[in-house]
């Protein structure tokens, strides 16, 4: 039977934090339908994303800059209802792009969005949501 005292011995040997064990459970823990990851080429660098779901596209804007897409994947839980299009951005996690600052402007970010809105957003209307830097970004994207 597992119950409070089992799930308390279980976090503890196996280093799971129980932050980490509720969004287990609360956003499922198998591969949402249509997941997909790839590698696409955008304005002289290769930008690597994730897709999961369908519906409206929704591109999801990590922090940073610098940080990645890995961070925003608990979203995911969203795929039931739209089209999620995670990203790491210009130079972070899996994508490339000059380590060099020269490239790393709000408008080559925003030029950087718009590009794969035309190559993965499947039509006119896209969602975004962004966290910190990413939430800057919709912005700067939106004017």
């Amino acid at each position: 039977m597992f119950n409070e005292s089992n799930f308390i011995k279980f976090l503890k040997p196996t280093g799971v934090s129980l932050l980490t064990a509720i969004a287990l459970v609360a956003f499922g823990c198998g591969s949402p339908q249509n997941d997909t990851t790839g590698k696409i080429s955008v304005n002289g660098i290769e930008i690597y994303y994730r897709t999961m779901g369908s519906g409206t596209p929704t591109f999801v804007l990590h922090g940073g800059p610098g940080d990645n897409l890995d961070m925003m994947l608990q979203l995911g839980a969203l795929a039931d209802q739209y089209k999620m299009i995670f990203y790491d951005q210009r130079a972070a996690g899996r994508s490339t792009g000059d380590q060099d600052t020269a490239s790393h402007t709000v408008e080559m970010f925003v030029e950087d969005l718009e590009q794969l809105r035309l190559k993965l957003g499947d039509g006119e209307k896209i969602n975004i949501i962004g966290g910190s830097w990413g939430a800057m970004l919709a912005m700067q994207y939106a004017m």
